[in-house]
């Protein structure tokens, strides 16, 4: 295939997340969540990401005490649809943007932060959807999801596939 070319969707098994709260920290009148989809992520609901202080306030929560000693990753989550929405076949979409610990910047998209953006719009009940599609700069993913008894179960994470590069090793020993 060539480099950049789509080669179908991938849809992957993801664990549960842990440690869902509402947390300390506050980024002006808003509130911040904190959540663990594989690392730990905070989310800001905003009401548009276009103007979102990703790199001011990202940084600011990145390295708040209150996600000491490892920090975290910051999430502006803009809701596409008003609160309770749900498609016909169970699902909604919101926008988000990420500012990545270890990057110290934002990134076009993170699996991980797609994955906390729809569950914290779910479990905060903002929205209610079994399937939320995550639009991110880099691209869209979609995060499924069951709330059994108030717990994240069967959580899938997907979207494309795109083959960015190909080669040959050749072993010489």
């Amino acid at each position: 295939p060539d480099p950049g070319s789509a080669s179908g969707p991938v849809t992957l098994a993801m664990p549960p997340p842990r440690a869902f709260a509402c947390s300390a920290a506050t980024t002006g009148e808003r509130s911040v969540w904190e959540i663990w989809t594989g690392t730990e992520h905070a989310v800001v609901f905003v009401e548009s990401v276009d103007g979102a202080p990703v790199a001011t306030e990202g940084e600011r929560l990145r390295h708040d005490p209150d996600f000491a000693p490892t920090g975290t990753n910051v999430n502006f989550v803009q809701l596409e649809a008003a609160s309770g929405a749900r498609g016909g076949d169970g699902s909604a979409r919101v926008r988000a943007r990420t500012f990545e610990k270890g990057v110290e910047a934002e990134t076009l998209a993170c699996g991980t932060g797609a994955m906390a953006s729809a569950i914290v719009a779910r479990l905060s009940g903002k929205l209610d959807a079994d399937h939320i599609d995550v639009e991110m700069p880099g691209g869209t993913l979609g995060v499924g999801f069951e709330i059994v008894d108030g717990e994240v179960q069967n959580l899938t994470l997907s979207g494309p596939a795109v083959t960015v590069y190909e080669g040959m090793l050749e072993w010489l020993g």
